[in-house]
């Protein structure tokens, strides 16, 4: 006889796995190249790229600022980056291909979802709302 484990729920993370949230750093490097730099094809520095992605938005944001040493305060630039966060989540981000699939088959079985994650709430709650997923996760961490 074949053991069965029945999955009863299931925990995602957003950012890379729910949704296509990588070219964030992309954007922002845009963004920051119209805003502080005005150069033609500016990219951030590898070692800051690389390590901006490790840390938590706050912290990865004041270590742009620093290493680039922009002309605004800590707390400047931070509005500035929350601003662009919130319009990446609201207007480019995308949900991941066959995200939608994957989730109706769990439903279907009776899985109860959930999500978990370490952006901000605030970023959370929009962008799965901007990408049809609210339906899927009365659940968020």
């Amino acid at each position: 006889m074949e053991n069965k484990i029945k999955v009863k729920a299931a925990i995602f993370d957003m950012d890379g796995t729910l949704v296509n949230s990588l070219m964030f750093w992309d954007a922002m490097a845009q963004d920051l190249n119209e805003q502080f730099f005005k150069k033609e094809n500016f990219k951030l520095d590898e070692e800051v790229d690389k390590a901006v992605r490790t840390m938590i938005f706050s912290k990865g944001m004041l270590y742009i600022r620093a290493f680039y040493n922009l002309p605004v305060t800590d707390e400047e630039f931070l509005d500035f980056a929350a601003q662009k966060l919130e319009a990446f989540y609201r207007y480019k981000v995308k949900a991941k291909a066959g995200i939608f699939d994957m989730l109706d088959f769990f439903v279907e079985k009776g899985v109860k979802l959930c999500l978990a994650s370490a952006t901000d709430l605030k970023y959370v709650k929009i962008a799965v709302e901007c990408c049809g997923l609210s339906k899927y996760f009365p659940l968020i961490f």
